[in-house]
């Protein structure tokens, strides 16, 4: 994580700039693979910060690129900055809930084909209809099996 500059923020939360946690992706498996991979940016926005970083790190053995944001204000900004090609958001965070950062994403050009999904602990039918409403294109309930997000991603 040496490529990130570092601050401490309120109640001991650890805020990194939007760039990639690596300079370069790590080796997948097979050429075809990497080359797949290697252009696919994904932003994680999680206030659980363990949470994003260990999935962040996951995706970055796979040769994904990798942003995290730890609010909903810095996810909204950080994915106008990258224009990633995948979001996984949670829904409940502080400054802006997922729900409201994929309706203000979805209604700028470049986000409206961006796949988005959720990534939550709310699993209602309520809370899905919520989300599609919101204009999420998948809703996953933590934990998430970590092999239904490298299909997703694989996917794209």
């Amino acid at each position: 994580m040496a490529s990130r500059s570092e601050s401490i923020v309120s109640e001991g939360a650890v805020a990194r700039s939007a760039t990639p946690r690596h300079s370069a992706p790590a080796p997948a498996r097979g050429a075809a693979r990497q080359a797949a991979f290697v252009s696919c940016k994904v932003l994680i926005a999680d206030d659980h910060v363990d949470a994003a970083i260990g999935l962040a790190e996951w995706l970055e053995t796979m040769g994904y690129e990798v942003y995290t944001a730890y609010d909903g204000i810095d996810a909204l900004e950080t994915a106008r900055r990258v224009k990633p090609d995948a979001m996984l958001l949670d829904i409940t965070m502080p400054g802006l809930d997922g729900d409201e950062v994929c309706r203000r994403l979805r209604q700028e050009p470049w986000a409206r084909e961006v796949m988005i999904a959720a990534v939550t602990g709310y699993s209602g039918a309520e809370d899905r209809r919520r989300s599609r409403e919101a204009g999420f294109d998948h809703h996953f309930v933590k934990p998430v099996d970590p092999r239904k997000i490298r299909e997703l991603l694989q996917s794209l």
